[in-house]
């Protein structure tokens, strides 16, 4: 996980960029998925000052990984982090550029009534 300015992200007040590095050029997938948790993690905790961050599917599209297994773990990930910290401020936002990510996501929020 490498933490970068927005560059050209900053005229829409973007101030940080989290990228989490989860594909492999020379195997053209997602060599390590179990390992992304923990990059979501340290991304929630770089993030945890701050008052919003926005992540996208991590390895769904050319990483090979199962959407709804990404989703599923994505969400599970940013609540373990309001569990641990209730008076957060941070406010979360996942965007998913293609309805097959989109559809994953939304099935994993409705397994937590009450969102």
């Amino acid at each position: 996980m490498v933490v970068t300015s927005a560059h050209g992200l900053a005229a829409q007040g973007v101030k940080r960029v989290c990228h989490i590095l989860s594909l492999s050029r020379a195997a053209r997938c997602c060599p390590e998925p179990e390992t992304l948790a923990a990059a979501v993690d340290e991304c929630l905790q770089q993030a945890d000052s701050r008052e919003s961050l926005v992540m996208t599917s991590l390895a769904s599209g050319g990483g090979g990984a199962a959407p709804r297994d990404i989703a599923a773990m994505m969400v599970e990930r940013v609540l373990s982090y309001f569990r641990r910290r209730p008076g957060s401020r941070l406010r979360v936002t996942f965007s998913l550029p293609n309805p097959r990510d989109y559809r994953a996501f939304e099935q994993a929020l409705a397994e937590h009534p009450g969102l």
